[in-house]
């Protein structure tokens, strides 16, 4: 990962930013999904249909979003193993929940490698936004 030219305050503030907003907007468009099930009770396979839509179709997309704009802010000097960690843990946990959906429903805590990464670097809000 290349250096970028924030510091390590105003790095974390703005990639907390970005996680912030990406599960914000993730929460949002779920949401909506949710309220088209409010008025029927889904079948088993309407479920895991809406599953696999709702994590290929919306979850990745927005969180590789949010992958591609920290990349892009460039690690603080210094602190370029640690970012890199944290984004290529995210990355490839996504590329798994894609290549099977169903990774995401069947644990807690899907992205809870990228999530203790993201604390140990003191990035609480990314941290916070894969919980």
């Amino acid at each position: 990962m290349q250096p970028g030219s924030l510091t390590k305050a105003e790095f974390t503030k703005k990639a907390d930013g970005i996680c912030t907003a990406m599960r914000a907007k993730f929460d949002r468009e779920y949401e909506a999904i949710l309220r088209k099930f409010e008025k029927e009770e889904p079948s088993q396979a309407q479920l895991e249909a809406e599953v696999d839509s709702v994590v290929v179709g919306m979850l990745v997309p927005i969180f590789e979003g949010a992958v591609d704009e920290i990349a892009a802010l460039g690690a603080p000097k210094g602190d370029e193993g640690e970012v890199a960690a944290f984004l290529s843990a995210l990355r490839q946990r996504l590329d798994e929940v894609e290549a099977t959906p169903k990774k995401v429903s069947n644990t807690l805590t899907p992205f809870a490698k990228a999530e203790k990464l993201a604390e140990a670097d003191d990035l609480k809000g990314c941290a916070e936004s894969f919980s």
